[in-house]
């Protein structure tokens, strides 16, 4: 509920366990002391640190570059869908769905046109062959985007080819497959 959230959020920052009081916050045995629980917030550097503490980042120090100008891109989308999804009036969410929308969609095409480095992802771990935290965020905005009704997987598709390769691979990622398979089940 919103209320349990609003104490929780305030338990987080008065603590100082997460001054920014947003989600998730991981905790993790890594750091000065691995015995304790240090806890991570900001999904994209939580991403980025843990695939660092375990070695699955790229060794190219210009391949999780990509990763990060896509992550810092991401935010403004992640951000303006959050807003659309949860608080818009109606006129806001048509104009957002037919004018910035597309542009940003337009934007992220151009992006992975020119920056993909493996196939339709920026880049893949050399450890384990699987694609980064900017393409992990990409596939859940555009997801995010989909299950909402602000875009269509043919729309992705017919418009943006870019996107929608890296998508659908990402989609099919055993771990992720299943995962979407559940969430079809609910």
């Amino acid at each position: 509920s919103d209320g349990a959230w609003a104490n929780e959020k305030k338990r987080l920052v008065t603590s100082g366990e997460n001054p920014c009081g947003a989600v998730p916050v991981i905790y993790a045995k890594t750091g000065p002391d691995d015995n304790d629980d240090i806890p991570l917030s900001q999904h994209i550097a939580s991403l980025r640190f843990l695939a660092q503490v375990h070695g699955v980042a790229h060794t190219d120090p210009y391949y999780n570059y990509v990763q990060d100008m896509i992550s810092d891109e991401y935010q403004s989308l992640r951000n303006d869908w959050v807003y659309q999804a949860l608080s818009a009036r109606e006129e806001e969410k048509e104009k957002f769905t037919k004018e910035k929308l597309p542009e940003t969609l337009s934007k992220f095409e151009s992006l992975y046109q020119k920056f993909a480095l493996n196939g339709p992802f920026l880049s893949v771990s050399p450890k384990t062959e699987t694609p980064l935290w900017g393409d992990a965020a990409m596939f859940g905005v555009l997801r995010d985007l989909i299950t909402t009704g602000f875009e269509t997987s043919d729309g992705l598709e017919k418009t943006y080819p870019a996107l929608s390769a890296m998508y659908t691979s990402y989609g099919k990622i055993p771990s992720v497959a299943k995962w979407l398979a559940s969430q079809e089940e609910k």
